[in-house]
């Protein structure tokens, strides 16, 4: 089964965004612009609350970073760079208007962008729905469980139970849905992915890979933004505008690298490790 080395591949992924920190903070930048424009309008209109209209009013962050993702992709693993006007110096403008008229010109690295782009938003919209959904149903009055359960209460919450771990296992197994973006901005196709990828192993090390980057990231990110709380605790409008900018760079870096690290892992996946060479000599 499909498997690859969840560590190795975040440490890479931690590794390109560093190395192309500045890069990725530069052209990272509309799209932090976008997402904290739409945090401005659900704040306005009071929708923080509501997680299906608030998901709604975010579509233009999520296509934002749906773009961004898939173009890192390609520049992480084929070293194809990024290529957005106003960035270039312009003794270089010459050559950045030929590299965007290739792009331009090349039908299917533009299929392969907007595949992934609009999977991703797809992505997006139903885990929104999901998670209105179940904000929905936890609304509802729970009964509260009884003091002692018969031995027929038991056997009776017996097929609820089995229900509930097989959702549990069928949502574990199809962790690797979740990745469709980065394997169509790889330039694979839905049906080598999901066939490369069928073992349950793959949604284990995808997992994996993803728990290790949120771990080493989700926690610095925490104590930042309590620091800022605590820094502008006499400034509410100044904290507001602060947090909303820094939750969007942390959103972005969290995913950047989930999205390497995984396209790292991708790849070894789908096309496996090189084969061995053959010594004739020995």
């Amino acid at each position: 089964m499909a498997s690859f080395d969840f560590i190795k591949a975040a440490v890479k992924g931690y590794q390109f965004v560093w190395h192309h920190r500045l890069e990725l903070l530069k052209f990272s930048f509309p799209v932090v612009f976008i997402g904290v424009f739409c945090e401005f309008v659900i704040i306005q209109a009071g929708m923080e609350e509501n997680i299906l209209r608030r998901g709604l009013l975010d579509l233009p962050a999520v296509f934002a970073q749906g773009y961004f993702l898939a173009e890192l992709v390609r520049y992480a693993i084929y070293g194809e760079p990024f290529v957005l006007w106003g960035y270039t110096w312009r003794s270089k403008l010459e050559e950045f208007k030929a590299l965007y008229v290739s792009r331009m010109q090349d039908a299917r690295r533009r299929s392969i962008i907007t595949d992934s782009i609009i999977l991703f938003v797809l992505q997006m919209v139903v885990a929104d729905v999901l998670m209105g959904l179940s904000a929905l149903g936890a609304e509802k009055e729970i009964k509260p469980p009884p003091e002692a359960m018969s031995t027929a209460d038991v056997l009776s919450s017996l097929p609820e139970a089995f229900l509930a771990i097989l959702i549990i296992f069928a949502a574990f197994w199809s962790i690797r849905l979740g990745f469709l973006y980065v394997s169509l901005a790889l330039g694979y196709g839905i049906r080598e992915y999901l066939y490369k990828l069928k073992g349950l192993s793959s949604s284990v090390s995808l997992f994996l890979c993803s728990f290790f980057v949120m771990l080493l990231l989700v926690f610095p990110a925490e104590m930042l933004l309590k620091l800022l709380t605590l820094v502008f605790a006499d400034l509410p409008a100044v904290w507001v505008v602060t947090t909303a900018i820094v939750r969007e760079y942390i959103a972005i870096i969290l995913l950047s690298v989930v999205t390497v690290a995984s396209a790292y892992g991708i790849k070894d996946m789908v096309e496996g490790p090189p084969p061995p060479r053959l010594n004739i000599f020995s």
